[in-house]
């Protein structure tokens, strides 16, 4: 696919692709060796001698990356032709552009798009936002999600090891750091179509924290922005990203308290956040219960 979309725009020297196969046990490796012998378009080979995780292996290409640029996607990501064609065009015809950041839909093993449409900004338009700390707080959070990600690769993976970053999000840093330093655009005319897996097919989870102390990481350590600062991101996360520690609900509210004990007691939590988020779970349930309450007044027969 991607192959066909290089040379079908003559983009043989302006994109490479690099795999890093991290220990596959089906036929990647000899599937990878095939196609290298067989497509047109620059294809870089790295077999990992075991599976080194996904923090490692996203470093590890990064490192390997001697583009100016690097666009992100895991196995199961797909783009568009005119998602490529537009990110070229976009970081030729602008260079304070520093991260490109695509909508997604998710698609079913089949590449069915789910419905009803699951994802995430494809009915939103597309953006450009200066660089700085509103733009780091707007779309920061949108690094989670790796698929179709365009980084500037100006000293990354240099400044993320300088700075001890060490979490399952490395995304998230990296988009940080260049909201803060470059222009970022939200393109999202051509999302990226993101395979979803079913939930018991997953070969991962969230912990007993919701990995939100890992989000929280990326935060602690970026350098430019004051402490009140990274508070305001972490609060964004606490915010947008609440089902991460409401899901424990699901198992008891035991689960529940001891997911919010082990954020609020991680290193990787600011001291201004350990006190906001007993206050807006707090709150999130008496405004949740309130809600409730007005709907049954409203059915009670006069």
């Amino acid at each position: 696919m991607l192959d066909y979309y290089i040379t079908n725009n003559e983009l043989e020297n302006t994109v490479k692709i690099l795999v890093s196969n991290n220990f596959s046990t089906d036929e990647t490796r000899k599937t990878l060796e095939i196609l290298k012998s067989s497509i047109k378009s620059e294809l870089i080979i790295y077999n990992q001698n075991l599976n080194i995780g996904l923090e490692k292996n996203a470093l590890f290409v990064l490192e390997k990356c001697e583009t100016p640029f690097v666009m992100y996607l895991g196995d199961d990501d797909y783009i568009k032709e005119e998602y490529l064609v537009q990110v070229i065009k976009s970081i030729e015809d602008d260079n304070k552009i520093g991260c490109i950041i695509p909508s997604y839909i998710s698609v079913d093993y089949e590449g069915n798009e789910l419905i009803p449409r699951v994802g995430r900004d494809f009915d939103l338009p597309t953006k450009l936002y200066l660089k700085g700390f509103s733009n780091c707080l707007e779309n920061s959070i949108r690094g989670h999600q790796l698929s179709g990600l365009v980084l500037k690769n100006e000293g990354l993976f240099r400044i993320y090891k300088e700075q001890n970053v060490n979490n399952l999000y490395p995304f998230i840093y990296f988009t940080s750091y260049c909201c803060l330093n470059y222009s970022t655009l939200h393109l999202t005319f051509s999302p990226v179509y993101v395979t979803a897996a079913i939930q018991k097919d997953k070969d991962w989870g969230y912990g007993k924290d919701g990995l939100i102390p890992h989000i929280f990481d990326n935060y602690q350590k970026i350098k430019g922005i004051s402490y009140y600062q990274k508070f305001l991101l972490q609060k964004k996360v606490i915010v947008s990203q609440s089902w991460r520690y409401f899901i424990y609900l699901q198992h008891g509210k035991i689960n529940f308290i001891r997911s919010l004990f082990l954020i609020i007691i991680s290193k990787r939590t600011n001291w201004i956040t350990k006190f906001y988020l007993p206050v807006f779970v707090t709150m999130f349930y008496f405004n949740s219960l309130g809600r409730k309450l007005r709907v049954k007044s409203k059915i009670i027969p006069n």
